[in-house]
């Protein structure tokens, strides 16, 4: 069974800048280049929440032959840009 919650942006951005301040001491070990298990786990959200972000708010990502490619300085941009809007 799948519960969905519908969050306030604000609560949103908490959650995720929280999880940012987790894994930033982790940061240095993670490759350049990320599948998305890897991209989820690097921002510390689930893949139906990656997926959510790629939709609705720009999560930069390539699409290569199918595969999903994320670049570990361009999630690290988005999350700067995001959060001083």
């Amino acid at each position: 069974m799948q519960v969905m919650v519908n969050i306030p942006d604000e609560l949103f951005r908490q959650i995720i800048e929280e999880k940012i301040a987790e894994i930033l001491p982790q940061k240095n070990d993670t490759k350049e280049n990320m599948n998305k298990t890897e991209a989820a786990n690097y921002l510390g959200i689930s893949r139906n929440t990656l997926d959510k972000l790629i939709e609705t708010k720009g999560l930069p990502v390539k699409k290569i032959d199918g595969r999903y490619i994320f670049q570990r300085h361009a999630l690290d941009d988005w999350l700067k840009n995001d959060e001083q809007k």
